[in-house]
């Protein structure tokens, strides 16, 4: 015969009793949904008029309904609060595309909301609800709190969920413990209203070598139970870390139960759930951001690995090693010296050329010779305007140009002038050209 494990649980009226493994997990649950949906209510709006309690009784003849309490409001339309004797058991389950008629109308009817909801996650595993409730009501009053345990067990699965009564009072925790390095972030009601809702998906894993990059190998063992969707560690830069996600909370329950405390590499993983709702991949390029913000992702200073490279560079070709000295020494001339602190050369530097740092000198000045001063240009006593005027715009400016004068303004004629003696057309001008050139070769035809 199969030898049971026993645990002790809360039986709800504060004594604690030995329950099979199983039993005590069914009936965690069960307490969980049951604080979750304490006291809420259902809700519902734009009844008609005289409507009396039997007749919302009636609408919701399926639901377990306690007291009915009718509101009036002052333009005549009334909504209702019904109480459930069972509210665990119907808001879990409730179906919002639920279509309700009364009297030929569509009555809205939708459980009563949540109100603030704080989520702490990556929480000690030996945390109790009651530590963790005296934690959150140092911050303010508290309605509920709900710390989750496996389906399959009474194990916390490292984080919880506190309802506050007022809104401050839950930013003003979520501020306090996120200085405190506590992963904690703020929960919408309307989204995470049941316990299937609050159940995370999304595990982060701490611990790993510090030079582990087999990615497939990481696969493979978040792979112990269900393939995961998203698998991921960093590539590019010395992080500990890595990212599973789930496609239920099921397959990421059951995995968790299974690598939790697992060795890989000689060292010991911890994993725990991430907060519910969180998508892994937004979780990881968070992170990535936050390193690069904190230095980038390359060590600092720069591996030997690195060292080693400028010095086969600085051998190979030392021409290129020595004008890179001369930019690293100008740049830090550039930069301000404190006080009775003498400047030194960068450290990855120092020995691609020795007796480039025997001593640090000061560049060469730069002589500029002075400005020529350029003589002023003459004065124009007649210069014309810019930009030119206008056809018409100036008494003085005239359309066309007496022929043997120069123009006052310097203007183009709106239209040619046809010549006096032939057809040509052409512009007037001061050299031989236009008319003029015509009428000079007629005259040395005639004396020919």
């Amino acid at each position: 015969m199969q030898k049971k494990n026993f645990v002790e649980v809360d039986n709800g009226e504060g004594r604690r009793i030995l329950r099979s493994e199983a039993a005590g997990a069914r009936d965690r649950q069960h307490q969980l949904r049951r604080e979750l949906h304490r006291d809420r209510f259902l809700m519902l709006k734009y009844l008609p008029r005289q409507v009396t309690d039997e007749d919302i009784r009636a609408l919701l003849s399926d639901v377990r309904c306690g007291g009915v309490q009718l509101l009036h409001s002052a333009s005549g339309a009334s909504s209702a609060h019904v109480q459930l004797l069972a509210p665990e058991e119907v808001l879990e389950h409730w179906d919002s595309d639920r279509i309700f008629m009364l009297r030929g109308q569509r009555i809205p009817v939708t459980p009563s909301p949540l109100q603030q909801l704080l989520c702490l996650a990556n929480l000690p595993l030996t945390l109790t609800e009651r530590q963790l409730r005296a934690v959150a009501e140092s911050y303010g009053p508290v309605r509920r709190c709900l710390l989750l345990t496996c389906e399959q067990s009474v194990q916390s699965k490292g984080y919880g969920v506190v309802e506050y009564a007022h809104k401050e009072h839950a930013l003003q925790a979520r501020q306090a413990l996120v200085e405190r390095k506590i992963t904690c972030d703020l929960l919408d009601p309307s989204t995470f209203a049941t316990m299937e809702a609050l159940q995370s998906k999304c595990m982060f894993v701490e611990g790993l070598p510090e030079n582990f990059r087999d990615l497939s190998e990481f696969r493979r063992i978040f792979s112990c139970v269900a393939n995961p969707p998203y698998c991921q560690i960093p590539l590019t830069s010395p992080h500990d870390w890595g990212l599973v996600e789930f496609n239920s909370s099921t397959e990421a329950e059951r995995t968790w139960l299974r690598v939790n405390g697992a060795q890989v590499g000689g060292r010991r993983m911890r994993v725990s759930f991430c907060v519910p709702g969180v998508r892994a991949i937004n979780m990881y390029l968070q992170k990535m951001n936050e390193a690069k913000r904190g230095g980038g992702l390359l060590p600092d200073p720069p591996s030997p690995l690195v060292y080693q490279q400028l010095k086969n560079l600085a051998k190979q070709n030392p021409v290129f090693a020595k004008n890179l000295e001369n930019i690293v020494l100008s740049e830090q001339i550039k930069k301000p010296k404190p006080q009775q602190q003498q400047l030194a050369p960068l450290q990855p530097l120092q020995n691609l050329h020795e007796a480039a740092y025997m001593r640090i000198q000061q560049p060469p000045p730069i002589f500029l010779p002075p400005p020529m001063m350029l003589p002023p240009p003459p004065r124009m006593m007649h210069m014309a305007p810019w930009p030119p005027p206008l056809p018409g715009s100036s008494e003085n400016s005239s359309p066309s140009t007496p022929q043997g004068q120069k123009r006052k303004q310097p203007h183009i004629p709106p239209s040619p002038e046809p010549s006096p003696e032939s057809n040509y057309i052409g512009q007037h001008s001061q050299g031989i050209g236009g008319h003029y050139a015509d009428s000079y070769f007629m005259k040395k035809r005639r004396q020919i």
